[in-house]
């Protein structure tokens, strides 16, 4: 179920956070609004080091049905099996292209700070790149 299309989502339509998920205080707390809806159903708080996750994943779903009790390393391999992750170009800090990180692989004993000139950003950056530190997804 978790990753797959999924319908009926409801949304919240209270306050929103920049982040995209619903808010929600009640009695002092601020809570997400999909942690609240799960807690309130099932009676009790989250347990230590558990997140609610969404099958559906669309982060102001609050359909009890689409929500799912697990701990935040399954949930991060949900989302990047997901492809919820923004990687490479799509990165919003992103120094390089996927095309100047094959460039600078194709490279054998490289210079890595001669490279960081040529491209405009820093040498350990040519560096992460060039070891796959960064970039793993550029082939």
């Amino acid at each position: 179920m978790v990753g797959e299309a999924m319908n009926n989502c409801e949304p919240w339509h209270l306050a929103l956070h920049h982040s995209g998920y619903g808010v929600k205080t009640h009695e002092g707390k601020q809570w997400q609004a999909h942690r609240y809806v799960w807690a309130i159903v099932h009676g009790k708080e989250l347990p230590t080091g558990g997140v609610i996750g969404h099958a559906c994943n669309n982060k102001c779903c609050t359909n009890i049905d689409h929500l799912y009790l697990t701990d935040a390393a399954t949930n991060s391999t949900h989302a990047a099996r997901d492809g919820l992750y923004k990687v490479g170009e799509k990165h919003g800090r992103s120094k390089m292209t996927a095309d100047v990180v094959k460039q600078i692989r194709a490279v054998t004993n490289p210079n890595f700070n001669a490279l960081a000139r040529e491209h405009g950003v820093d040498s350990k950056t040519v560096w992460n790149a060039w070891h796959r530190v960064t970039w793993r997804s550029a082939l």
